[in-house]
């Protein structure tokens, strides 16, 4: 054999093992995350962690209740509110859903809509506090 067929097969052997071990680390790498999804949608469905989708916190999950549950309240639709603050009631829906932040200026403005105090978006608890507040609009 002459030595360029002999580093031809030496470079084409030495391909097929790359190959191989790509494909073995691919195969333990996928292993691993249908494990790690398996593990996180039992945790979800115990109810011992949240979603999280991107850089999205508790805390946005929190104040995208909060938004519904204080819409809901003032039996206003997605639409209603949505339009008020001049965004589509999909938009709406991400913030109620925690899957997208609301700025400060937007809350604020939406906390003067529903005429409820600003802070109390942040709170975890019930917001018995609707009860008491007298509705404006």
């Amino acid at each position: 054999m002459k030595t360029n067929d002999r580093n031809e097969i030496s470079i084409l052997e030495e391909s097929k093992k790359a190959k191989d071990i790509l494909n073995t680390a691919a195969m333990e790498i996928r292993s691993l995350l249908i494990r790690q999804a398996r593990k996180e949608k039992e945790e979800l469905d115990k109810g011992v962690m949240h979603l999280y989708i991107g850089n999205i916190d508790n805390i946005d999950i929190t104040i995208g209740a909060n938004i519904k549950r204080v819409r809901k309240f003032r039996g206003m639709t997605q639409h209603q509110v949505a339009q008020l603050l001049n965004i589509t009631f999909q938009q709406l829906q991400k913030y109620e859903n925690g899957k997208n932040k609301i700025s400060a200026a937007r809350l604020y403005k939406l906390s003067a809509m529903l005429d409820c105090p600003f802070e109390y978006f942040f709170l975890e608890e019930k917001l018995d506090f609707l009860k008491k507040i007298p509705y404006r609009c």
